[in-house]
């Protein structure tokens, strides 16, 4: 922190504590599908995450085979630093 803050000419840091992300990529239908776990203090959250040109019919897949495992899921609106930040699991 200390050659951070010489190099960035920055004052004062707080520390606001952390949270643990691990990440394993798995293939799916020829996509790969990254696949987090995050573990704040207050609980874990996991979430998909894919890179490809054809977002929707592969929404389609990850959907149909969520529902047939009985997965529940919901759509992520905020990042993994606004929950930590705002101690969520949204």
């Amino acid at each position: 922190m200390k050659k951070i803050k010489q190099e960035h000419n920055v004052g004062n840091f707080k520390c606001l504590g952390g949270f643990r992300n691990i990440r394993d990529e798995y293939d799916y239908e020829g996509f790969v599908l990254e696949l987090d776990e995050t573990i704040f203090p207050w609980g874990t959250v996991y979430e998909i995450e894919v890179e490809t040109e054809d977002p929707e019919t592969l929404k389609v897949k990850l959907e149909k085979f969520l529902k047939e495992q009985k997965i529940s899921y919901q759509y992520s609106n905020v990042t993994k630093f606004h929950n930590f930040k705002e101690k969520t699991l949204d």
